[in-house]
């Protein structure tokens, strides 16, 4: 299994530097995401995780990546309704490990929600607008 999931963060890893360098370029502001853990112990008695990241929320789309607290890289992507909901995940590669749902502001300053991975650790997001 750890092997597995070494091969997807490398695989992952090599795509970090496109998305990492067109966050920067873009004009769009940058939110820091953290997402917290709920839950001590998965469905198999591992270890959930945190993560914390940087994204962009874009008119309808949300993009940016995180690193988990057991240092796996993830692709955030998602997407955002008219009335400011937030659907999207977290993937490694291109396996969807982690499912977010949630809400910004009407200011567009801040947006939390709750999100659920493969292995059943569930918790808490935020965003916060850095700029």
């Amino acid at each position: 299994m750890k092997a597995v999931i070494t091969s997807l963060l490398l695989i992952f890893l090599s795509g970090c530097a496109t998305t990492n360098a067109n966050l920067q370029s873009d004009n769009s502001p940058i939110y820091k995401i953290i997402a917290v853990t709920t839950m001590e112990l998965d469905k198999h008695g591992n270890t959930c995780a945190d993560a914390t990241g940087t994204i962009r929320l874009y008119e309808n789309g949300v993009y940016g990546s995180a690193i988990d607290s057991f240092g796996r890289g993830f692709k955030i992507t998602g997407k955002i309704d008219a009335s400011g909901k937030i659907t999207g995940g977290f993937a490694l590669s291109v396996i969807t490990a982690v499912d977010f749902i949630g809400q910004h502001d009407a200011d567009k300053k801040y947006a939390n929600g709750t999100w659920k991975d493969i292995y059943e650790c569930k918790g808490t997001w935020n965003a916060t607008k850095t700029f």
